[in-house]
């Protein structure tokens, strides 16, 4: 009986397996599930902004380029003197070009957009005798305690007619901040509207009479 016990062991161990190797053969399946796309890695990365405006990621562009998409090529500025142009995208989803030229060693910029005019935009418009809609002398800085809520979205991006567009409403909007990290030079943001397109620009170190003649001498300009 005792050399038997060993072999019974072995013998209920061996029925144990195969009893276990069978309930396992019999549970139902897992649901194929059919087209499961590649892990997110697998794929190129893409940018929500991107996706939101259609799925495409800006474009890089050489500036002959930028100079040649029509029709926001033609609402370009000539190359600032002494800054080189640090990058040229156009992005398909939002329609819209934008140059950045830098200078070299210093913290002076020019970005230039270029996009066609839609309605969202019209809260953004003002007229050049309403300085308190963009004449910024008008708000000390810290500028979110001077600049009434109701008039905030204005001061900060106004956005000029073509026709009314002057050299004094562009100083109106250049300023300079005490800051050794930073551009000495003037700032300025706003847009102007050409019929159906829209030029945006924000500016450190670049002269006001600068800008203003590269938009006086834009198509439909006056």
């Amino acid at each position: 009986m005792k050399r038997l016990y060993p072999q019974l062991l072995c013998l209920g161990g061996l029925a144990a397996v195969c009893l276990l190797a069978g309930l396992l053969l019999t549970r139902p399946g897992q649901p194929e599930e059919a087209g499961v796309p590649e892990p997110a890695a697998a794929t190129p990365l893409i940018s929500d902004q991107a996706l939101r405006q259609g799925g495409t990621p800006p474009q890089p562009l050489t500036l002959a380029q930028a100079q040649a998409l029509a029709p926001h090529g033609a609402y370009l500025p000539d190359s600032p003197a002494g800054f080189q142009l640090e990058s040229a995208t156009y992005d398909q989803g939002a329609d819209c070009l934008t140059l950045l030229w830098t200078k070299p060693g210093i913290y002076d910029e020019l970005r230039w957009s270029v996009s066609p005019y839609d309605a969202s935009l019209a809260p953004r418009l003002t007229a050049v005798a309403d300085l308190e809609q963009y004449d910024l002398s008008l708000y000390p800085i810290p500028r979110a305690d001077s600049v009434p809520e109701e008039l905030r979205e204005v001061v900060d991006h106004p956005i000029f007619q073509k026709e009314e567009l002057c050299q004094e409403a562009v100083q109106r909007r250049a300023y300079t901040v005490e800051d050794a990290g930073d551009s000495q030079g003037p700032r300025m943001s706003f847009g102007v509207r050409y019929g159906d397109m829209v030029v945006e620009l924000s500016a450190k170190g670049v002269d006001p009479g600068w800008v203003y003649a590269q938009l006086a001498s834009l198509p439909g300009s006056p």
